[in-house]
This record gives structure tokens, sequence and C-alpha cells, in this order.
């Protein structure tokens, strides 16, 4: 049985793919959750007003590609790492900040998804 992810195989995923999958799984861990994997399949697909907002979270102007999209993602979770903030405030903003990332990021996965 090959392992899929988002709907591809995983000897077809990209570099960049491979390394935002092996990203998620660690911080479920961290969280203490199960390393399930992306959750765009279970996810309804977001409506127009939803998809702009999500868009809006990440910085990105309607019309951004699933790359751009993939890319700010990731720039965002790095910029804001909660595990970089040594103040305890600072943390749970960062951490506040990186769960809405998350959501707009999986809401935009599950518009994809749908199309």
């Amino acid at each position: 049985m090959t392992t899929v992810i988002d709907g591809k195989p995983i000897h077809e995923l990209s570099d960049r793919e491979l390394e935002r999958e092996v990203e998620a799984r660690r911080r479920a861990r961290r969280k203490g959750g199960k390393s399930t994997g992306s959750s765009a399949a279970r996810r309804p697909a977001p409506s127009a007003d939803q998809v702009r907002k999500y868009l809006a979270s990440l910085e990105l102007e309607p019309g951004a590609t699933k790359g751009e999209i993939d890319d700010q993602y990731l720039e965002l979770l790095d910029k804001y790492d909660p595990e970089r903030q040594s103040d305890p405030a600072k943390k749970k903003v960062a951490e506040e900040l990186t769960a809405k990332l998350r959501d707009a990021y999986d809401g935009l996965k599950a518009y994809f998804a749908s199309r």
C-alpha cells in the first residue's frame, strides 16, 4: 500500500511538501496529538468570504497560488514560532497567532482540495 498525502503518493511529493508534512507531524507530537498529517480532507470547503479572510490572515492577496500559500505559511510559522519567545506573554500571543495561521492554511487546503 502506498502512503498518500494531500491526494498524492509519497514518491510524487516535492521536497518542500515533504518538509511541510514532517513539520506538521512534529508539531502534532509536541502538542500530544496524533500525527495524522493534514486535515484538509476532513474539513468542508470554505466559502468565498472565508477564503478571502484566510488569505488575509496569511498576508496574501486573492488569487495567490497554492505554492505561494505554502511558502508564506511556512515563512510566517517560522517568523512567529512560539518556541523562539522568551517572554511568557509574547509566547502566548505567538501560540494564538500560529493557531490562526494553521486554521487559515488548513481552510485554504480544503478549498484547493474541493476544486
